[in-house]
């Protein structure tokens, strides 16, 4: 939670689903609906933002070469008009922050996510003698309890059932098309 009861969903997704646009709405949603209770008044909804970073890239956003794209529900007709400021969604590609960390060294978000894509990596170690915020994660990352981890790992499990039925559809949906071309044929 943030300021003035602001909601944030973090997301790491590094493979490539089916369906993953309709899985970034469905976690921000997941995350909007959490906020009321069976009963309550929808006045008690704040804005629910999701930060999704990507370890790929995503066709929906090619030819945009920035470091993230913010989303909002827009009118079709102008798109200025927003319906709700309660509904955003930030993605980041981290293909797109390497390439602009290459252009601009400076650039303190595309650090961060070079951390979070290997914090191992050459780039992040000179990153981090000028970086004190994030030389201080890497400390914290290397102090973290097993029992925090093993806590993440539960809760990845259970997302990537989800993403898990995803590939299943996908294959299947793959199979399907070469079966009807061969019946084509």
């Amino acid at each position: 939670e943030l300021d003035r009861g602001v909601q944030c969903n973090i997301e790491i997704q590094l493979k490539t689903h089916k369906y993953e646009n309709e899985r970034i709405l469905y976690y921000w949603a997941d995350t909007y609906k959490r906020q009321v209770k069976r009963g309550e008044s929808y006045k008690k909804l704040n804005k629910t933002i999701s930060v999704v970073i990507l370890g790929h890239e995503i066709k929906e956003l090619e030819g945009i070469e920035e470091l993230g794209t913010k989303w909002k529900i827009r009118d079709d007709k102008t798109g200025k008009r927003v319906l709700t400021d309660n509904l955003e969604i930030v993605i980041i590609e981290l293909p797109k922050a390497k390439r602009i960390y290459k252009k601009d060294a400076k650039n303190e978000i595309s650090h961060w996510m070079l951390f979070l894509d290997e914090p191992n990596q050459g780039e992040v170690e000179k990153i981090m003698e000028d970086n004190e915020a994030i030389k201080k994660a890497w400390d914290e990352l290397q102090r973290v309890s097993g029992d925090e981890t093993l806590e993440r790992i539960a809760e990845l499990r259970l997302k990537g059932a989800m993403d898990d039925m995803a590939a299943k559809e996908y294959a299947e949906d793959e199979r399907n098309k070469k079966t009807e071309n061969k019946k084509e044929i």
